[in-house]
């Protein structure tokens, strides 16, 4: 398998900067992709393919792109996560496990998992799936509204992509 380092991954997205093998370790000089993003984002996930019982080591080419617990890591396609506390603010050291893993800030939270937690819930005229409203680009905004009339509390989470740490 040739050895490749992309975004293909789970909420991919990092800019590449520049990738070398120095001393039989492959670093790799990334920063998160801002895109149309105003100000700065910390938000970043890649993919190592190919590159099995190898050593990378991940450089940030700027601050807080790592959680003070360290960085998150998934050897099946993005199933399962675990931590992988082995970081600096802006270094990462892995060995590399798997034909395939995934490397990210933290925990994505993807429109999979929001459909896994709705099949979750019961299907009863008290818990309902309703838009909230419409994104910038035209996505719609879900809400599950749970309770009947009466008396409310709104509790809101995720509020940007991807935001898993913050619910």
């Amino acid at each position: 398998m040739k050895s490749t380092i992309d975004t293909q991954a789970p909420g991919g997205n990092a800019i590449i900067e520049k990738v070398e093998e120095l001393d039989d370790v492959f670093h790799v000089h990334l920063r998160p992709d801002l895109r149309d993003t105003e100000g700065e984002w910390f938000w970043w996930s890649i993919r190592l393919a190919g590159l099995k019982d190898q050593k990378v080591a991940l450089h940030f080419t700027r601050e807080h792109c790592t959680t003070t617990p360290g960085v998150v890591k998934s050897t099946n396609g993005g199933k399962d996560w675990e931590l992988h506390p082995n970081t600096t603010d802006r270094r990462v050291d892995l060995e590399v496990s798997h034909e395939e893993v995934f490397v990210a800030m933290a925990v994505p939270y993807l429109p999979k998992d929001w459909s896994a937690f709705l099949a979750r819930c019961p299907s009863t005229p008290e818990v309902r799936l309703q838009q909230l409203t419409t994104s910038k680009r035209g996505r719609p905004v879900p809400a599950l509204e749970i309770g009947d009339t009466g008396p409310a509390v709104t509790l809101t989470c995720r509020h940007h992509a991807c935001e898993s740490l913050a619910s």
